[in-house]
């Protein structure tokens, strides 16, 4: 180790020589009640780390413990080794402050410590520096199908993340392959990390994801596998998905195969688009059912769950038609929203508005802009986004331009059959941010508490708020509760229990809004104008 590390570590006030902390074979302090951390980046036995590393651990301090992390990092050479130890704060990613030697070999790990003892420290990882600075890509997470994911989709758009400690641009590959005996897969120079892909029925993949940066360095993923579904999913609808001018009284048919040769049972959902779709038949044997009496100038949207003997079910997607008859009344969706999300070292604040109307009841697919700048609030320009078809402006920044307790206006101008709109809704100045759990805690399906603060710091603070508990992904089911403004709400096991046993990253969604329904002449009666602050905090299933 070159002497310039000797001299910066000895300006920290710790006696390293002595083995005062984190000693391999000292077991004697005192247990605090926190959790042992666990080491992410650098990978075990990793090769080629830049000289300043960054090393990144997963934790979790409890926020009545007085004590930080402490980040040891050992050099071994001859058979011997020399310990230096690191305050490294509460948070969970530290910046080596100096530059380690070139082509050396390291360990590392952390713990915790405190007044009340120390927790035993993680186990060690192990690395190789190269001979530049260059880090490579590091944090390789998969994100989808999940590890051991069972019925997985035919048609999907794998999704894997890595982390650049450089912060330089990425390109990504992607492996994969039927089963170790089948030939592989392996796609390269994509732009992102994702890839889209038709798989086979009832068959076992296993998958990677890659990244390099751009001085060549690659990072790999672990190798996942995944199962999918047993059966082909309900295809070849009628009427056909997004048909119009559709009868009210009709017969929707399906198709569907099983590789196995199995019987398939069916059951059968439907609902006005935008609504929540109903159950309409169940444990149907035959590939059709019957609908009679559906309103005229409605659109609809259907699907169908297939099950097999062994009671393997495949879900089919969301088809949807519109029958015959004259549109109802214009649908409008007027919002202003605060997202505040936290990450492992800030708060980002996004504040955005959006609007939509419809010519019918239809607010998942817009038909169309009415005309063009209909819509405006208060002094902002809102642009029309058409891929979404809605209005809409988004700023990114600390500085935002949403003012808590402001009175902002919408305003649609007639025309086009679009009956003219001027109304205004006050921003809520209740902001409330989630103090527990912490972003990226593990959280118990057992049961636990979400804890907020800043709740009685404005007068409109008293209004309930609502939590959410969703999919990370955002096509799972997902937990709501509506509770007092308290400061604290405790998810029970029973609450819990409808969350995807395979979802492993989740968010928790506070939510503090004013809503109020737009009653003027020609709109739908549950159009509505809503503002709102939305505190999101990712967590991980324990």
């Amino acid at each position: 180790m070159k002497l310039r590390h000797i001299l910066f570590l000895s300006i920290i006030t710790f006696s390293f020589s002595s083995c005062d902390y984190g000693c391999p074979d000292d077991d004697t302090a005192p247990e605090p009640d926190i959790s042992m951390p666990s080491p992410i980046y650098p990978l075990d036995f990793s090769e080629e780390i830049g000289r300043s590393p960054v090393f990144v651990w997963k934790g979790r301090l409890a926020d009545d413990y007085d004590g930080s992390y402490f980040f040891t990092l050992e050099f071994r050479v001859s058979g011997a080794s020399e310990h230096w130890h690191f305050p490294a704060g509460r948070d969970t990613i530290f910046y080596y402050p100096d530059t380690l030697d070139s082509e050396t070999y390291y360990a590392w790990r952390v713990n915790t410590e405190g007044s009340g003892g120390r927790s035993s420290p993680s186990s060690y990882y192990h690395f190789t520096t190269g001979t530049g600075f260059n880090n490579p890509p590091g944090l390789p997470v998969l994100i989808y199908p999940p590890q051991q994911g069972i019925d997985i989709p035919l048609d999907i758009t794998m999704l894997w993340s890595f982390f650049d400690p450089d912060g330089d641009d990425l390109t990504y590959a992607v492996w994969y392959r039927r089963d170790e005996d089948a030939d592989s897969i392996h796609v390269s120079d994509l732009t992102e990390p994702e890839y889209y892909v038709m798989l086979d029925a009832d068959t076992k993949y296993e998958w990677k994801g890659y990244a390099y940066d751009e001085d060549g360095a690659m990072a790999k993923s672990t190798l996942n596998r995944f199962y999918t579904i047993n059966t082909i999913p309900p295809h070849a609808p009628h009427p056909a998905d997004g048909a119009e001018d559709v009868p009210t009284d009709l017969i929707l048919s399906w198709s569907c195969t099983d590789p196995d040769g199995d019987d398939l049972t069916y059951n059968v959902e439907m609902g006005r688009a935008g609504g929540s779709m109903a159950s309409i038949g169940t444990g149907l044997t035959q590939d059709e059912l019957p609908v009679v009496g559906l309103s005229d100038g409605v659109t609809y949207e259907w699907k169908v769950t297939a099950e097999d003997d062994d009671d393997h079910r495949t879900e089919g997607p969301v088809w949807t038609f519109t029958t015959v008859g004259a549109a109802g009344d214009v649908f409008a969706d007027l919002t202003l929203t605060r997202k505040q999300t936290s990450s492992i070292t800030e708060v980002i604040v996004i504040d955005n508005i959006w609007a939509r109307f419809d010519e019918g009841y239809a607010p998942q697919w817009a038909l169309r802009p009415l005309q063009p700048d209909a819509v405006s609030c208060s002094d902002i320009d809102l642009a029309w986004q058409d891929s979404k078809h809605r209005y809409y402006y988004e700023n990114a920044h600390t500085l935002t331009f949403l003012v808590p307790g402001n009175e902002y206006t919408f305003s649609i101008a007639s025309g086009d059959g679009v009956p003219s709109l001027t109304e205004s809704i006050v921003f809520p100045q209740c902001a409330p941010l989630i103090t527990n759990p912490l972003a990226y805690d593990p959280v118990s399906m057992d049961g636990f508490t979400v804890t907020w603060s800043g709740y009685n710091d404005f007068t409109d603070c008293d209004r309930q708020v609502s939590i959410a508990i969703l999919d990370i992904m955002g096509d799972s089911t997902g937990v709501y509760v509506t509770t007092d403004n308290d400061g604290s709400y405790t998810f029970t096991a029973g609450e819990l229990s409808v969350i995807d046993p395979l979802i492993m990253d989740m968010q928790i969604v506070l939510i503090v809004e004013n809503v109020m329904n737009i009653n003027s002449p020609g709109y739908d009666p549950r159009s509505w104008i809503r503002a709102r602050t939305l505190t999101v905090q990712t967590v991980y299933r324990d």
